[in-house]
């Protein structure tokens, strides 16, 4: 990334901005442990929103701006819970996925939109077969 002058923004859903900040540094804690050769810090930002609220609880400004610094989004930030219904989990994942795939339309041009699944990163799938 820094090689190519590129950050990554994370979108943490977090009541202050400090909150977002904080849970992202616990993530990395708990998959990196106090490994300090991953300056993560120094090729992200970290911006609080939710994928729940409309313009991913940004407002308009900040939703256009980050539009306009973008130039992909990898989208992994479903609500996975196999026992809700569908009305549980419509306003995250698929209005959620929605507001991403708008965010991508937006800005000086489209932008790159990968998905990320957590049951196919899984290597055992529940329905059977790898």
């Amino acid at each position: 990334l820094a090689s190519r002058g590129r950050k990554v923004i994370w979108l943490v859903r977090a009541e202050t901005d400090e909150k977002a900040l904080e849970r992202m540094e616990a993530s990395w804690k708990e998959y990196f442990g106090d490994d300090q050769s991953l300056d993560w810090k120094s090729l992200t930002t970290v911006w609080r929103g939710d994928m729940a609220k409309p313009l991913l609880g940004l407002t308009e400004e900040k939703f256009q701006e980050l539009a306009d610094l973008i130039d992909a989004v990898i989208h992994n930030g479903a609500q996975v819970n196999s026992f809700l219904p569908l009305e549980a989990l419509k306003e995250s994942n698929v209005k959620g996925t929605m507001r991403l795939i708008d965010l991508c339309q937006r800005g000086k041009e489209p932008k790159r939109f990968f998905f990320v699944s957590s049951i196919s990163a899984t290597a055992v799938h529940p329905f059977g077969g790898s």
